[in-house]
């Protein structure tokens, strides 16, 4: 990952535009939109924590600035401004405390009102997360002053209303209650910062970075409206079937930009597989447009006419869902077949991949045009081919015969160069201006035998350094669709969230804001509109600097 060493040090070099498919189309520069000056170059992350061994190196071995300034933020930057080292520094926002009762079970009918997760379909649901997750969510959700979360799994449960002579004693749950309070202004100044490496799990710290390395952060400098559409699934006039076209999507420019629209969302632009495969999602070749949509050329010409507008450009990817029909996979199972899997030769894309020989009980591959794998496997699944096993996460049939799709590797430091490759490419040759990233905390980069769920801080570690600080350097938004403010830790990572529903896949459905302010809109009610800003909009800004619609 990138390290901010001082304010004078220039923002490392792009990535090589480099990759098994070099695009003949020259570079597109796209022109900028209007902005509005910035007064200073600060920039907040809020509830992220860069501290001593945790992506941060101190200057002050104890707090240069308390409460007793009238606006520590802006005191401890002009300290920051007047020392020479200095890059960032870092605030207590929070004095909340916790209560902890061991052993102690609090639900409801048993000294404890249940409180539901901003992601939950009501109070009763639990989902696993860290402890300081857990807390994190507790202080975002109103009404609620308590936790109980059980260690062994990790379960988080949000309470109000804890009466603890009430709850029941139990070894495998755990209970918090807490104290909110404000923060001390305390503040410490940094002379390093590794920002993927920093805490992001809670709510009590915010960082604060003078002059970021990253060129020409549109996003940050201005307002903008997005406006998405999926290609393969947008019917753009009565005579163009069910895909809509790049040629459409540039037809359609003008009066999108008519009503308002600066950002064109591309839901997956990039050569897939069978649209059965999560509506296309099914990476066939990273490298290259999708021909069910157009050519390189219909693309350039979408891309330019965007630009001429002044309208920007940005991609719907899930870098880690591939398809058993890519190339790239086959030869994957030829060279773990003739090498096997300690031993594959540098350049193989079999390092893009997990496999193992020991997988008894897994799930067939399944044949690379079958038409129900849909849900999702988060397991083992035998190769014929290659012998072995592959890990899948996303896919599976209903039967349990055939698992899903083969899962990139995050942990494999072969699939995070190529990776940045891929994403280099679509933006230096194919002219993007940013992505938004399919399900990021369900990306493979946790050991087997550990759960995604209590590894947030690692996938949000590998988000941050393989993705958004290479994209950063080009002058590339990246984004991220993130349901309803349930992976903070990862949020904090990346430039903005999409608040999208949760739920769907044979699961309840919770909204998020679209539909809340779709609600809205049609019952012509807007009376809790303000509160929906404050809980979701507000918190984004804080995290990721900017808000997305």
């Amino acid at each position: 990952p990138s390290t901010i060493a001082s304010p004078s040090t220039p923002p490392p070099p792009p990535p090589p535009a480099t990759g098994t498919h070099p695009s003949p189309l020259p570079p597109l520069s796209p022109p900028p939109l209007q902005t509005e000056p910035s007064s200073r170059s600060w920039r907040r992350h809020a509830g992220v924590h860069c501290h001593q061994d945790r992506g941060g190196t101190l200057i002050d071995t104890s707090p240069t600035a308390s409460r007793s300034s009238r606006d520590p933020v802006t005191s401890c930057q002009a300290l920051c401004e007047a020392t020479e080292a200095c890059v960032g520094i870092v605030i207590a926002v929070a004095g909340h405390s916790w209560r902890p009762h061991d052993s102690l079970s609090c639900y409801a009918g048993h000294g404890a009102t249940e409180v539901a997760l901003p992601s939950a379909p009501n109070a009763d649901w639990c989902y696993s997360m860290t402890l300081s997750e857990c807390k994190t969510q507790c202080l975002l959700t109103a009404g609620c002053t308590g936790v109980t979360w059980a260690p062994g799994g990790g379960e988080c449960c949000l309470r109000a209303d804890i009466l603890t002579s009430q709850c029941e004693a139990d070894g495998e749950w755990n209970t918090y209650e807490l104290t909110r309070a404000a923060g001390s202004g305390d503040c410490w100044r940094l002379s390093a910062v590794d920002f993927a490496s920093c805490d992001t799990e809670g709510e009590q710290y915010d960082t604060y970075l003078n002059d970021e390395t990253q060129a020409h952060p549109w996003w940050l400098t201005t307002n903008f409206v997005e406006r998405t559409l999926m290609p393969r699934r947008y019917i753009c006039r009565a005579d163009s079937g069910s895909t809509c076209s790049f040629g459409d999507l540039r037809e359609m420019l003008p009066a999108l930009q008519a009503a308002g629209y600066n950002v064109l969302n591309v839901d997956w632009p990039v050569h897939a597989g069978p649209d059965d495969l999560f509506l296309g999602f099914g990476i066939l070749d990273p490298f290259a447009v999708d021909p069910l949509l157009g050519t390189d050329a219909d693309w350039a010409l979408l891309v330019t006419e965007a630009h001429r507008r002044g309208m920007k450009v940005v991609a719907d990817f899930n870098p880690s869902y591939w398809w058993t029909g890519a190339p790239a996979f086959k030869q994957a199972e030829r060279d773990v077949r003739a090498h096997g899997v300690g031993h594959l030769p540098a350049s193989s894309p079999a390092r893009w991949f997990r496999w193992t020989k020991r997988c008894p009980g897994a799930l067939k591959k399944p044949p690379d045009f079958y038409d129900d794998l849909n849900g999702y496997t988060d397991g083992w699944v035998h190769s014929a081919a290659a012998s072995a096993c592959y890990w899948a996460k996303w896919g599976g049939s209903d039967n349990n015969i055939y698992g899903g799709q083969p899962t990139a590797d995050l942990s494999s430091p072969e699939w995070r160069a190529e990776l940045t490759r891929v994403l280099t490419h679509w933006v230096v040759d194919r002219g993007l201006d940013g992505f938004v990233l399919d399900a990021p905390p369900d990306y493979l980069a946790v050991p087997n035998g550990h759960k995604s769920e209590l590894n947030h801080q690692l996938i949000a570690s590998r988000v941050r350094s393989v993705i958004v600080e290479p994209m950063h350097a080009l002058g590339v938004a990246v984004f991220a669709e993130m349901y309803n403010l349930q992976v903070p830790t990862i949020t904090k990572m990346i430039d903005g969230g999409r608040n999208t529903d949760m739920g769907g896949h044979g699961n309840a459905v919770v909204k998020g804001f679209p539909s809340l302010l779709a609600d809205m809109v049609s019952s012509e009610d807007a009376s809790g509109l303000e509160r929906l800003l404050q809980t979701t909009v507000d918190v984004y800004n804080g995290w990721g600097g900017t808000a997305r619609t």
